[in-house]
């Protein structure tokens, strides 16, 4: 659940609800990782009918336990995610809704330098074997707030093992 909410990775824009994550924001769901997470729990309910898995309240005290703090994204973000998880058909990948939100607030997501960044510390962890992570969480940087983006960045520069927990740590995460 955790690099679902990091935003999923990067389908088909018009899946979701359209309109920019402002208007999202003010139309919508409360903007904060309890509403995505719930929202999330619901789709889940609703679409699969896998008898492990956990009740409405569990899976959501999980997905909140293993989510960044609601501070570090951008205002109407998450309440973006939320409302489109909660209008996201089954069989439809979640994936389609942070390419919605990413195309919202990035014009050209791939000239990103922070993005590139990541992506690149991503591909040397890869191959060295050791701290490799999944390229979803660059996908992070185009939804945080200018100081969270400055510290994850930040964790770019270390050490390939010590890359998510570097991560995690900016965005509030606690350990598990």
């Amino acid at each position: 659940m955790r690099y679902l909410i990091y935003l999923a990775g990067v389908g088909t824009l018009s899946a979701c609800s359209s309109g920019d994550v402002a208007t999202s924001a003010q139309n919508a769901e409360p903007d904060t990782v309890q509403a995505v997470c719930q929202a999330s729990c619901e789709r889940q309910r609703r679409c699969e009918s896998d008898a492990g898995t956990p009740g409405a309240a569990q899976c959501v005290d999980d997905c909140v336990a293993s989510a960044p703090s609601s501070s570090v994204y951008r205002p109407g973000v998450l309440a973006s995610l939320a409302d489109c998880f909660s209008n996201l058909a089954c069989g439809t990948s979640d994936d389609t809704c942070a390419t919605q939100i990413i195309a919202q607030v990035s014009a050209n997501p791939t000239a990103d330098p922070s993005f590139s960044a990541c992506m690149t510390k991503h591909d040397e962890c890869s191959t060295g074997g050791t701290g490799s992570f999944s390229d979803d969480l660059c996908t992070t940087v185009f939804v945080l707030t200018a100081p969270a983006k400055t510290s994850f960045v930040g964790c770019m520069a270390l050490a390939c093992a010590e890359v998510v927990s570097c991560v995690d740590s900016a965005l509030g995460i606690a350990p598990s």
